[in-house]
């Protein structure tokens, strides 16, 4: 027969080992995910460069420069440093997310329908999220290319302009097509609260019917308290992950 210190013990032990595992296991996954992504930009960034070394001179003289140097920066950027970054990230968070969700139904059983609902929900709103961020996407990439443009451009033929002085009308000419790729910055942002309030408000919603219910459960008798102390606690953390999780979702399609 185990003691009660025998048994504390014991899954302590099961503990430390699950906890060493996941740091394994998060350690591996980031490596691969880092090693992946300098991978892809390497390729990328040869890939480009090849094309643009192998081009013809009429390329030069019908594609504006911004649009080139858009490419050889922001494109091979992105990859660099945050596709390697948000697939670890969004890996681990679903993992996060998936155990949770099996934590929740297997401590109170009676949640599996709400959680099965939850996920259509998620799934609606991934959906429309995805679809308006992949837009700004690319109206942000389209609006960034005349700025670089306007600025190589003001570099290359600064005597010319300042012989003239046509300095004002250009000035006002960049700053209208910043305002134009920053506008594409603020419809970002309101996306990503619009997702926010819709996420918040869900799980305020679902975190009080998690807490009528266990109020109803517990005076029936039909559940523990542990079990409802469970659903609670977890429900907050559903929604903290998907909050999380979404937006993240998107640059990886």
């Amino acid at each position: 027969m185990f003691t009660i210190k025998g048994v504390s013990t014991w899954f302590s032990f099961k503990y430390a080992a699950i906890s060493i595992a996941q740091l394994v296991f998060m350690f591996l996954s980031t490596v691969m995910a880092f090693q992946q992504g300098l991978r892809a930009g390497r390729r990328l960034h040869d890939a480009v460069l090849s094309s643009l070394l192998a081009a013809p001179l009429s390329f030069y003289h019908t594609t504006p420069s911004g649009r080139i140097i858009n490419r050889l920066t922001k494109d091979t950027s992105e990859v660099d440093k945050n596709l390697a970054a948000n697939i670890s990230f969004a890996f681990r968070s679903m993992l996060q997310l998936v155990s949770t969700l099996a934590l929740i139904g297997a401590g109170a059983p009676f949640a599996l329908p709400a959680l099965v609902a939850l996920m259509v929900v998620f799934y609606r709103l991934y959906h429309v999220y995805q679809a308006s961020m992949i837009q700004i996407k690319r109206l942000d990439a389209t609006s960034r290319s005349p700025v670089l443009s306007s600025v190589s451009e003001a570099l290359a033929g600064v005597v010319t302009i300042r012989a003239f002085g046509v300095e004002g009308p250009l000035r006002a000419r960049h700053a209208a097509l910043v305002n134009a790729n920053a506008a594409m910055s603020l419809a970002n942002q309101g996306l990503n609260r619009w997702l926010g309030v819709r996420l918040e408000t869900l799980g305020a919603l679902s975190t009080l019917m998690a807490a009528l219910v266990s109020v109803e459960q517990l005076g029936s008798g039909s559940a523990s308290a542990a079990a409802m102390g469970l659903l609670i606690s977890y429900a907050l953390q559903v929604f903290a992950l998907a909050r999380v999780l979404l937006p993240q979702a998107p640059p990886l399609v």
